[in-house]
């Protein structure tokens, strides 16, 4: 696995092409989204929360969703990783082991070559943590 930083913000380096996709955590009680899932629904047209609407995704721990979107000539990859539910007072970003399963299964069938997730959706998971989870994958971090 090789990690390496970002110079700015994840949206911007998905549609400026330094990385071919993002990979978003959202969680079962967080409506309406936050981080970069939030984020990237609202620049894309809200495909992810069409989604959540029609019940093809929960954000339980466990579930990872693949979602390839087309706009303007391009195709944007988005990895939702599923966080599970959120305690009231809860840190937003702790991915369950479940949940970096299910993502490394849906990253090796993919064979994306450079993904980007930010700092701030991962609630203080160091670098050496992700490594060891997402071995093989090529990741740009943002802070």
């Amino acid at each position: 696995m090789s990690i390496r930083a970002l110079e700015g913000p994840v949206d911007r380096a998905l549609f400026d092409g330094t990385v071919q996709g993002v990979i978003a955590p959202f969680y079962e009680n967080e409506r309406p989204l936050r981080g970069m899932a939030g984020l990237i629904d609202w620049k894309l047209g809200g495909v992810v929360s069409e989604c959540l609407r029609q019940g093809k995704l929960t954000g339980k721990a466990g579930e990872c969703a693949y979602i390839p979107i087309q706009k303007a000539n391009r195709v944007y990859h988005l990895l939702l990783v599923g966080g599970g539910t959120l305690t009231r007072f809860a840190k937003r970003g702790l991915i369950p082991d479940e949940s970096f399963a299910a993502l490394r299964k849906n990253l090796k069938t993919l064979g994306l070559p450079d993904l980007a997730v930010s700092r701030a959706d991962l609630g203080g998971l160091t670098d050496e943590y992700l490594g060891q989870q997402l071995k093989g994958a090529a990741l740009w971090i943002a802070p």
